[in-house]
């Protein structure tokens, strides 16, 4: 197997305005039923028993996914600012992002969305929820 061409680093603070900028190109009217989804629904339902955490944990994972769906329907409308917020989480630029093959790319998001550092992410943040 081939060696990937990138290499996912570490989430900071500075990442998430990074990403807060991704989430506003696409447009926040597009991310409301997220909370509402039947995916969330069902992780909340499904997390009854649960310590807080795991509970925190399952919604911040069911939260991820649905927001990879929407930024996916909509990457024409954050192409730039999705290049720069890869590159912030990368050993790549916004321009190699942009020159890499499409099934790279596409595993990058992938990789990065089930990635235990955005797992953490978004389960601290659901807490804020």
């Amino acid at each position: 197997m081939a060696d990937k061409l990138y290499t996912l680093l570490p989430v900071t603070a500075k990442d998430i305005f990074a990403l807060l900028k991704v989430l506003r190109a696409v447009g926040t009217q597009h991310f409301a039923g997220i909370l509402t989804s039947e995916a969330v629904a069902a992780r909340i339902t499904g997390a009854e028993g649960k310590n807080d955490d795991d509970k925190a944990r399952d919604v911040g994972i069911a939260v991820a996914m649905e927001l990879v769906g929407v930024l996916v329907e909509h990457l024409p409308d954050c192409e730039k600012q999705l290049f720069e917020f890869l590159a912030r989480v990368t050993n790549l630029t916004p321009g190699k992002i942009g020159d890499l093959p499409a099934d790279v790319f596409i595993d990058l998001i992938i990789d990065l969305a089930s990635s235990e550092e955005l797992r953490r992410l978004f389960t601290r943040a659901s807490k804020l929820l």
